[in-house]
């Protein structure tokens, strides 16, 4: 059923915060649905999967084998449904999504095929989550109509917008970010999976200290450290020049130590 609004409210705006640190360095989730969000016992949103995620520099009109495009068909936007270049608001767009959905208890994006959902995404308009459950204030329903505008450019243009919009919705249930982790997915590839190839800077960095690097970083930044490690190998020229700039991106400075001390083994 439907999530109270201040408690919905406050778990986009966690995954608000997590996004914007992955946006911030040029990474894409590119498939925000309900099953990659997990809610502890105290309230920890954790955003998983990044299995899909790309950077920014690196994004082409990509299809999967099977032919479709990229990500979850109830949750992706009508740029990925076209398999056009998704950028930042495609995930703000997927979040709108899921926030109708649990403001709601429905999905906004319904058919009876494949096709017909996809061609939702471009064509059908939803109803105002208020429509849906009229106990919703009116300003949530506009909030999330511009989420899910069809054109990016009618949408937020960032997380931090749309975190501006949201956290007057919290009632003080939107934590900071230090509350908010982003998580890998538990699957079977991932566990060895390696860092993508290095450019010409990392020629003295092997393939072993490239994959310890990134499991290291994702103890405190999450599954995006792989994407991080390996742009930072493109300039790095030893371990511990790899490790001093890979520290950068940990905040609290005893996590910061603890992360250096491990480029002198």
């Amino acid at each position: 059923g439907p999530v109270p609004v201040a408690e919905s409210a406050g778990y986009t705006c966690q995954i608000l915060s997590a996004l914007g640190y992955a946006h911030t360095r040029g990474v894409i989730h590119r498939d925000i649905k309900p099953a990659n969000i997990m809610v502890t016992a105290s309230g920890m949103v954790k955003l998983m999967d990044f299995g899909i995620a790309a950077t920014t520099g690196t994004i082409q009109n990509r299809l999967t084998a099977a032919g479709t495009a990229l990500g979850s068909i109830h949750y992706m936007s009508p740029e990925q449904v076209r398999a056009a270049p998704p950028d930042y608001r495609s995930d703000l767009y997927s979040l709108g999504i899921t926030l109708y959905e649990m403001l709601t208890g429905k999905c906004p994006i319904q058919g009876a095929s494949e096709y017909e959902i996809m061609n939702a995404h471009m064509t059908v308009v939803p109803p105002s989550p208020c429509e849906v459950n009229p106990s919703l204030p009116f300003t949530i329903g506009l909030v999330v109509l511009r989420a899910i505008e069809k054109r990016p450019e009618n949408r937020f243009q960032s997380a931090a917008e749309f975190f501006a919009a949201m956290e007057p919705l919290a009632g003080g249930v939107a934590p900071g970010t230090a509350r908010t982790a982003v998580l890998p997915a538990v699957r079977p590839e991932s566990a060895t999976a390696r860092p993508a190839a290095p450019g010409t800077g990392s020629q003295m960095l092997d393939p072993d200290t490239l994959d310890a690097a990134a499991r290291e970083l994702a103890v405190y930044i999450g599954p995006i450290a792989r994407i991080i490690v390996s742009r930072a190998a493109k300039q790095a020229q030893s371990r511990r020049q790899l490790y001093e700039a890979l520290a950068q991106e940990i905040s609290a400075p005893a996590d910061r130590a603890r992360f250096l001390a491990k480029s002198a083994r």
